[in-house]
Parts: C-alpha cells; structure tokens; sequence
C-alpha cells in the first residue's frame, strides 16, 4: 500500500492540464462517483491556477488513501513560495480579487471540499489543503487519533522509499515509520516487506518489534526505522528507534526530541534496545521525519500553526525543510 503523494510542478499554466487529467484519472479508479469527480476537477483547476497566478509557480501534491477501510480518501496539497499574505478572512471572501479576477476561486474550493485549510504568511509563501471524501463523513467513521503523513519520492522516481503504516492492537496504536536505504525501487521494497512483516505480528513492544524486522529484512536493501505504539489505556507512547529518523514530541510550542539508536534494520542493530516513555495528552503532536528533511526546523517559528489540521503542518515542515535530492517524508499524529 503505497501512500506516498504524487507531486505535480506548476510552473505555468500549461502544467494545469496535465494534473487535472491525471488526478481525475486516479479519482476515477477509485470510489468517487461522478459528482464528486466534477468537484474534484473544480478544486484542482482553482488551487494550480491559484499556484499560477500566486505562488510563482509551486507544486501539488496529490494523494488517494483508503480511509477506515470504508471510504477513499483524496488530499490535496499546494506549496508555493510566493508573495503570501497575512489575512487569510479577507482573501476567502468572495469578490476580492489582486489580478482583476472574480475572486470566487478559494471560496468555491473551500465549499467543494470536505476540509480546506489554508496557512499564509506575507513574503513565506501559502499553503492549499484540501480533502474530498468517496462518500458522506459522519461521526462514527472519524478517527480519534488524527495521522497525517507527506511522503514524496525524490524527483524523477516514480516510488517512494519512505513509508509508514498504522494499526490498532487491542488497546494500542501503533505506528511504524521508515526510510529504506537509497531510493526507488529497492528502498520501496524494504519499506513493502517492513509493511507487510508489521501488519503481520501481534507484538506490541517497539524494540521487540523493530528486532523481528531486523530479522525479516536481512535480504533487503535494509532500513532505518522508528515504531511508536500508543497505549490508550495507560494514555502513554512507547517509541523505540533505529538509525536517523527524527522524532519530537511537542507539547504545546515546547518539544523533546527522542534519539533512536545507532544502526539499520536488515544489517546491523545494537544487542539493547530500549523504549523512550512519553505521557500522551490531548493536543500533543508526536512528529517524525526522514532525512529528506533537515534539521533546524521549530513549529514556534510559525505563529498559529498549532491551530491547523496536521497535514498543513507537515506540509509546512517540507516547504522549508525538504531536501529535494532524497525521498522525503514527515508524519504527525495527535489525539484529538
């Protein structure tokens, strides 16, 4: 299950054409009926312009997940750079307009979307989040813990080496998040078989955990890994780490970075490895992140962005921290 975002440049307009056509595409293979669809082609035709005429060029991610086994999911993503601005009310008001348009682009994508989010600021650059859902969202299919991920490939591979994945244990939640070795198809593989070994086993010990796919993984390309498991009972995080993926744990604008151990999976991994303890609360953000991102970021450095859906914050994280020369993935899990 590959759950890395498709990444579409927008560099002029006759970028737009081709996103429309591949993102319907992919809708239309999935469980979107022809309603839905149409909506689908407004919202992207609206965001790439918006990234034409705004953002000096940019690009959109793309994505299609299956959520809760019951709905597919769509997200998009627009990341630009461009001129931004610092009243995100007066720009959503239809009517107002900077290129002597109609200025009813962001409140139509806001209306035909089932979340729009967007972040902004003068002279930063803004970011588009928009979700559309196959079917009706009601309460009983909302998840409790919100994980959102932005996975992208390295440009001008077509499969992501990073990866993660996410399953309920009885009482706990676990995640598991990785980076195979390199890029393309190989690290893509160890990422499958780390998947499939993970959904596999009942264990719910992070370290036991992360020796088992050691184990599995010998003949692969081999990995870096970080498995946190939630348990909701006890309302504490057990995280246990291998090799460089960054992983903070914030609470409020003040973090504490966890340090996994020396290593990779399939190769070489310490004889102890021992689990990091951390209280969950309400409103916490447990972030990890490849090294496709740099170090050096701090969410403080953002006013308000705590306030925003989680896939807008990792976005965030990779506008001004990806790498571009590597696969590049950040995942945020909150309870909400």
């Amino acid at each position: 299950m590959d759950n890395s975002y498709t990444s579409y440049p927008i560099s002029d307009r006759s970028f737009i054409a081709y996103a429309k056509r591949e993102i319907h595409l992919s809708a239309a293979k999935a469980r979107f009926d022809e309603t839905r669809i149409a909506e689908i082609d407004i919202i992207v035709s609206e965001m790439c312009s918006n990234l034409v005429k705004h953002g000096n060029g940019g690009e959109m991610l793309m994505r299609i997940t299956r959520y809760n086994d019951e709905l597919d999911l769509l997200e998009l993503l627009c990341v630009d750079s461009g001129q931004g601005f610092d009243d995100a009310a007066k720009v959503m008001r239809d009517g107002f307009s900077t290129t002597q348009t109609l200025g009813h682009g962001l409140g139509s994508i806001a209306r035909l979307s089932d979340t729009f989010q967007i972040f902004s600021r003068g002279g930063w650059g803004t970011i588009l989040y928009s979700c559309k859902f196959s079917g009706r969202i009601t309460d009983h299919l909302r998840q409790k813990i919100d994980i959102k991920a932005v996975c992208v490939p390295k440009l001008s591979e077509t499969v992501c080496g990073d990866g993660y994945d996410v399953k309920s244990h009885g009482s706990n939640l676990q995640i598991l998040f990785g980076d195979g070795l390199g890029h393309g198809q190989a690290a893509y593989d160890a990422i499958e078989e780390a998947r499939a070994m993970f959904r596999a086993t009942d264990e719910e010990d992070p370290s036991q955990m992360l020796r088992a796919l050691h184990n599995a993984l010998r003949k692969s390309r081999g990995m870096v890994c970080t498995i946190a498991s939630l348990n909701m009972k006890q309302n504490e995080w057990s995280i246990c780490g291998v090799g460089n993926i960054m992983t903070r744990v914030y609470n409020g604008i003040t973090y504490k970075n966890h340090m996994p151990h020396n290593g990779v999976i399939g190769m070489n991994i310490p004889k102890v490895l021992n689990n990091s303890l951390v209280q969950a609360e309400k409103n916490q953000r447990l972030i990890m992140c490849s090294d496709g991102i740099r170090s050096g970021w701090d969410l403080s450095k953002y006013p308000s962005i705590l306030r925003y859906d989680n896939a807008v914050i990792a976005a965030t994280i990779y506008k001004d921290f990806s790498r571009k020369t590597d696969d590049t993935s950040v995942l945020i899990a909150s309870i909400n």
